[in-house]
């Protein structure tokens, strides 16, 4: 019940959108910082690492990718839409990646 109810409150919706925007920015600006001499595009922070093994044993090379994070540009679209929504200026909310 005092989930529903805070939910259906538009001031506690707009939190919880802002706090997944500040979260995502902070995640944004710690990897810029941790790969800003990947390029192209480390110091964006929009890149996300991974490492992948080829082989196996003593001749397993490991393999680093960076790749474009598009799920976090599409969170962080997700929640300014929804922000627009809550505050009645849904048409110029941005569209989805």
């Amino acid at each position: 019940m005092f989930i529903s109810t805070r939910v259906r409150g538009r001031q506690y919706r707009v939190t919880i959108c802002q706090e997944t925007i500040d979260g995502l920015r902070a995640l944004i600006d710690q990897r810029a910082a941790a790969y800003k001499d990947v390029s192209p595009g480390g110091a964006s922070g929009l890149l996300v690492r991974t490492v992948r093994a080829i082989g196996r044993g003593k001749n397993a090379t490991r393999i680093e990718e960076y790749k474009f994070d598009r799920a976090v540009v599409t969170e962080i679209c997700k929640c300014l839409k929804q922000a627009a929504i809550e505050s009645g200026d849904w048409r110029r909310a941005p569209h989805s990646i």
